[in-house]
């Protein structure tokens, strides 16, 4: 009876163990997700173009200033 009692023991705290690394996991999981957010938006077209007007004063090229290739 006693070794019983030990596997219930250690199922239950497997069980806990378990589920405080699904919790890890998802926060894991999110960071993730929320750096990922951050780098789309660091990247962003809309973004750049407004840090080159505001930081450096760029604008739009002349159609002259275009050389397509």
């Amino acid at each position: 009876m006693g070794s019983f009692a030990w596997i219930r023991l250690e199922i239950v705290r497997i069980s806990y163990d378990i589920h405080r690394l699904e919790k890890l996991e998802q926060q894991a999981r999110d960071d993730v997700n929320k750096v990922t957010l951050k780098i789309n938006e660091a990247r962003s077209p809309v973004r750049l173009e407004r840090i080159a007007r505001e930081k450096f004063d760029m604008k739009k090229p002349r159609p002259e200033q275009v050389i397509k290739l």
